[in-house]
């Protein structure tokens, strides 16, 4: 009996990190540079993340490439800027541009 009880507490404990990575979302537009697809921050276009498909072709990036949008997903931190394998996306805008400095 103790080895199913030890059983069950090691793939508990192996279940967790994944379970405590989760899902995240960010918003910016898409862009795409040196063959990658990229998020980048709508006000100064400076890279958010790196996208990578998770579940679609990477070539459904194309079509989102100006658009604002929210992708959902997973992050990847370590890497500057951080990798994303998105699930989702939804278009917030059609364009993306930088605000005016004022």
């Amino acid at each position: 009996m103790a080895c199913g009880l030890l059983a069950y507490a090691d793939t508990q404990s192996k279940k967790e990190p994944k379970a405590q990575r989760g899902d995240s979302s960010l918003t910016g537009c898409v862009d795409e540079q040196s063959g990658r697809y990229i998020l980048v921050d709508d006000r100064q276009l400076k890279p958010i993340a790196d996208l990578e498909a998770e579940g679609f072709p990477v070539e459904n990036f194309a079509r989102y490439l100006g658009h604002k949008v929210i992708v959902r997903g997973t992050s990847i931190p370590g890497d500057t800027p951080p990798r994303m394998k998105v699930r989702n996306i939804q278009t917030v805008s059609e364009s993306c541009t930088p605000l005016q400095q004022q």
